[in-house]
């Protein structure tokens, strides 16, 4: 009996006293813990190997096809503005130019319907291109056919010359006046017309005739006649 008691007693002391054993996992558990973590250490090493790839490469080319665009849309822009402002400043220029060209032929038209009324020509012929040219050419005291050599390629211009300094001879104008008429005509023609100059016919510089420059005052440049005053012979009385 007491060899029992005493193995009894030895089985419960070594039965407390002996370390607790872990049970083991089983494989299944291991396994997929590990495949967890391995996974995680991939997806760390690829994103390390994607930054340090684009930083080696530099930016992607769709966002340098990006940064292009906008810089082209940019300068597309600025270009449309200045190109509308130039448009803009031409249209005004051009529109101003032909206001003040259109004024200029008004007032010359004016002028020759008014030098062909004091010539005795119907002032419509000064609309009418071949009969206006044919009435200058009376009006210069040449032919009416005379008139129509302006229309000669080249030379034209001379005939045109020379019955616009017949014309302002008959009208009783000084040579400074005459060539005012043949290169400055937007100023002297209307002089002519609307001055107090006449059409007095051949030899319209003489002052004769009683028809040319009326009133006071000394012509412009010779734009006209002066009718000098009667003059008194002084005769001695006699003893």
């Amino acid at each position: 009996m007491r060899s029992l008691a005493r193995l009894f007693v030895f089985c419960l002391v070594l039965g407390l006293g002996a370390p607790a054993v872990a049970e083991p996992m089983p494989p299944s558990a291991t396994k997929a813990e590990g495949e967890a973590k391995g996974r995680k250490v991939k997806k760390k090493t690829d994103a390390k190997a994607k930054s340090s790839a684009k930083a080696k490469a530099g930016p992607k080319s769709s966002d340098v096809k990006a940064s292009k665009t906008a810089k082209g849309a940019k300068a597309g822009k600025a270009f449309s503005t200045t190109t509308g402002s130039f448009l803009e400043t031409v249209m005004a220029f051009a529109f101003g130019a032909i206001w003040i060209i259109v004024l200029l032929c008004v007032v010359m038209v004016a002028s020759m319907w008014a030098v062909f009324k004091k010539a005795g020509k119907p002032g419509w012929g000064a609309l009418v291109p071949i009969y206006g040219q044919m009435c200058l050419g009376e009006m210069a005291g040449l032919s009416s056919l005379i008139g129509l050599l302006v229309f000669i390629p080249y030379i034209g211009f001379v005939f045109g010359m020379w019955i616009t300094w017949r014309i302002g001879e008959r009208f009783g104008c000084g040579p400074l006046f005459r060539v005012g008429l043949i290169f400055l005509p937007l100023l002297c023609w209307p002089i002519l017309a609307f001055g107090s100059a006449r059409y007095v016919g051949e030899g319209g510089g003489g002052g004769g005739g009683g028809r040319g420059h009326q009133g006071g005052g000394r012509p412009f440049m010779g734009a006209g006649t002066m009718i000098a005053p009667p003059s008194r012979t002084y005769q001695p009385r006699r003893a």
